[in-house]
């Protein structure tokens, strides 16, 4: 909880920063322009210009960074969030993050990620049987460990298909303790191809209204591949390169 309360504080000082940046950059770009005879048109037109590299250049991945709206995801909604825990959210059913992971993610996991600002690729799986038993074997999951599941987002916000990649992702591993849906541990898959588009449309209903309605997937992951040490397996599978997360 901790890690994540303070990834997300380090996320917003450099946004200030990038704020900052990105205004002296504008200002600077204006002075330096009058020094010209290319006029007022084309001096704000160069600043502009100079503003957006600033962006670029200072900020880095800090604004677009997929990890880091993810950390604050994570810090906001699932670290020891109870499965019944109720938010009052517009469009969204009023249960916590952590109860829709619960549940297998099959309606709204799409929107809360669109609502902290991760519009990308994604995968959701329920993970049992052989692939349960390689991560218990790996000391990745205890013994008893239930309703395990596995989230992986790609790095790169804006993706959408078709997109055959390769792509870059970040797996996010969790199981129930109690009541509570917990962190267990994180990988980088830094290659994933082959990637299928998943079913679109699936039909859910708000839980505070009771009103049927129709809600879209457009960035479910149906199937998507890599390598491990020259063997090909589905992301949902292997142990390799998990690091266990440390309350």
């Amino acid at each position: 909880m901790k890690f994540f309360a303070y990834l997300k504080k380090l996320n917003k000082l450099g946004v200030a920063m990038t704020e900052y940046a990105v205004l002296l950059a504008f200002v600077a770009a204006i002075g330096a322009s009058f020094t010209s005879d290319s006029g007022l048109g084309n001096s704000i037109s160069g600043a502009v210009n100079k503003a957006v590299e600033a962006i670029g250049l200072v900020s880095g991945d800090i604004q677009a960074s997929v990890k880091g709206k993810m950390d604050n995801l994570l810090a906001d909604f699932l670290a020891g969030a109870p499965l019944k825990n109720p938010q009052t959210q517009s469009g969204l059913r009023k249960d916590s993050l952590a109860a829709e992971l619960a549940s297998g993610g099959n309606k709204f996991l799409e929107d809360y990620l669109k609502k902290a600002g991760i519009d990308t690729l994604y995968a959701f799986d329920n993970i049992d049987g052989d692939r349960l038993t390689a991560l218990k074997d790996a000391n990745i999951l205890a013994e008893n460990a239930k309703n395990v599941k596995l989230l992986t987002v790609a790095n790169e916000n804006g993706l959408s298909f078709p997109n055959q990649g390769p792509i870059s992702a970040t797996q996010y591993l969790f199981c129930q303790e109690g009541s509570a849906m917990k962190l267990v541990a994180t990988r980088n898959l830094d290659s994933i191809y082959n990637i299928s588009e998943g079913e679109h449309t699936i039909n859910g209903s708000y839980t505070q209204s009771g009103a049927t309605a129709t809600y879209n997937r457009t960035k479910n992951i149906k199937d998507a591949k890599y390598m491990d040490n020259g063997v090909e397996l589905k992301i949902n599978q292997g142990a390799n390169g998990f690091v266990l997360y440390n309350k």
